[in-house]
């Protein structure tokens, strides 16, 4: 048989093993995609999981139970050292849980 002929068995066969790979990989990758969430607006996003210290956990516990509030107050509450409440509140602004925004003279923190 010439070229532009009608291909062979054989030839069809090892053309679909040689395929094979490829379509499992398209469909692994099909298969992920749709685990993902959806938001309301339809795009997909993935929901991670935020680690948090036992000195942020603290601080957004009183800001749940309280939000929005002074930072100062905020800190009282904690009873936490100048270092740790630092860590903390930057951890928790940094990973954007909460956020700290100026009002007239006054800084207050509230949960995002």
């Amino acid at each position: 048989m010439g070229f532009g002929g009608v291909p062979t068995v054989k030839y069809s066969f090892c053309y679909s093993l040689l395929r094979l790979p490829l379509i499992l990989v398209i469909s692994s990758s099909i298969r992920f995609n749709c685990k993902k969430s959806r938001s309301s607006s339809g795009k997909l996003y993935r929901k991670k999981a935020i680690e948090l210290s036992e000195d942020e956990k603290a601080v957004l516990e009183l800001l749940k139970a309280s939000s929005p509030i002074e930072l100062v107050a905020l800190k009282e509450k904690t009873g936490l050292s100048n270092k740790k409440w630092d860590k903390a509140i930057k951890g928790l602004t940094s990973k954007k849980v909460a956020k700290v925004e100026k009002t007239g003279d006054e800084l207050m923190v509230e949960l995002i």
